[in-house]
């Protein structure tokens, strides 16, 4: 019947038509070599962050800590006024200023080279992950001594008050040290996982494995920060 063939055209038109479609482009799946680099850009910028917080620090205390020193100049102050418990407290700062400025000034120096294999990714995470650990511990001892420096003050060590004085920029110093590392390691376990995911396999050999472009990306940028063999 006419219905019937109306019908039957009908289907068959879209039929073609549904035919004709062309399927959407699936999405584009990263490399494990693209996965890779990003991790490790992610790490070389929480490192710069790092420093230049370390930098800010460091400014900061030897403002501070000139502020205190220049307070104890003969004739700055009125004679009524004794700045000498904040003696101790600026020579401690101007002093880890300095170190930290040194620090900063050193660690930024050089250039960077992508790591060629997820096994010396990981080393470099790694090794990060270990010095801002260890910087922890060491930040903790130095708050325990400077606290024992204060204790000793309060305790009868002369003269007290430059015992104290001294023990609180160290307190200070340390405290604000752990601080910046555990900000900075507060990254790390992300990024660690990040290139554990990949597989042993999955990242390409070297940099021209990934096209002349990661071939020219790697050459021209150097890590001279990476220090494990």
């Amino acid at each position: 019947s006419a219905t019937s063939a109306t019908s039957a055209t009908s289907a068959t038109s879209a039929t073609s038509a549904t035919s004709a479609t062309p399927a959407a482009p699936a999405a584009p799946t990263a490399s494990p070599r693209s996965v890779q680099d990003h991790v490790v850009q992610q790490r070389h910028h929480e490192e710069d962050a790092h420093l230049q917080r370390l930098g800010i620090w460091a400014l900061s205390s030897m403002v501070v800590g000139g502020a205190c020193l220049l307070a104890n100049a003969p004739g700055v102050l009125p004679a009524t006024i004794d700045a000498r418990p904040v003696l101790g407290f600026g020579i401690q700062s101007v002093a880890w200023g300095v170190i930290d400025l040194g620090i900063v000034g050193l660690s930024f120096l050089g250039d960077r080279l992508p790591p060629s294999t997820r096994e010396r990714a990981l080393v470099e995470e790694n090794t990060l992950g270990d010095v801002l650990w260890l910087n922890i511990g060491l930040d903790a001892g130095y708050m325990m001594a400077g606290g024992t420096m204060i204790g000793a003050g309060f305790a009868g060590a002369a003269p007290a008050v430059d015992w104290a004085s001294h023990g609180a920029g160290i307190v200070v110093q340390g405290g604000a040290l752990l601080v910046l590392d555990a900000i900075a390691l507060s990254s790390h376990p992300a990024r660690l996982a990040g290139l554990w995911s990949l597989g042993a396999d999955a990242v390409d050999a070297g940099p021209a494995a990934a096209g002349p472009a990661a071939a020219g990306t790697a050459a021209g940028t150097a890590d001279t920060r990476d220090t494990t063999p």
